[in-house]
């Protein structure tokens, strides 16, 4: 088997560590809504919604890595306890815009201390400055490229 250059190398392990950086935060807040008997996608769709404003449920889906059916049944059962509400986009009746409401607002906020602690009790080996750019190279990393941006 051919010897593995460099930069592929590092591509890899990249992969793997963000993955399990990941893994960690996602198991960390998780449990600590887990134990407020509270869903983490649940918390994570209206925490999207609440930090970004409305958006089609689609664009929900991708933001926030989960498959289209299981967000449209999320949004429904959302929609259900008063959470969000959906309705037709304006200029495409196919499209769903989904949206938190003040109810959604409240719920979230009420959770939002205690998830972040947790958030940043996985990151507890990180200090300040190294969280700050982590979070710009994770932006960048996910920033759309400038000839993409151009192509659209």
């Amino acid at each position: 088997m051919a010897k593995l250059q460099a930069p592929l190398l590092q591509a890899e392990e990249i992969h793997r560590l963000v993955g399990r950086a990941r893994r960690r935060l996602w198991l960390t807040t998780s449990r600590c809504l887990e134990e407020r008997g509270e869903s983490p996608f649940r918390w994570h769709v209206v925490c999207y919604l609440v930090r970004n404003g409305a958006t089609t449920q689609r664009d929900l889906a991708y933001a926030t890595a989960q498959h289209p059916a299981g967000i449209s049944r999320l949004v429904e059962e959302l929609e259900a306890d008063g959470f969000v509400t959906r309705a037709h986009a304006a200029g495409d009746r196919r499209k769903l815009v989904v949206r938190a409401t003040a109810k959604g607002k409240a719920w979230f906020e009420s959770l939002a201390p205690r998830v972040n602690a947790a958030a940043l009790e996985a990151m507890g080996n990180l200090s300040r400055p190294e969280r700050r750019a982590l979070r710009d190279l994770l932006r960048k990393l996910l920033a759309e490229p400038a000839a993409r941006r151009m192509r659209s």
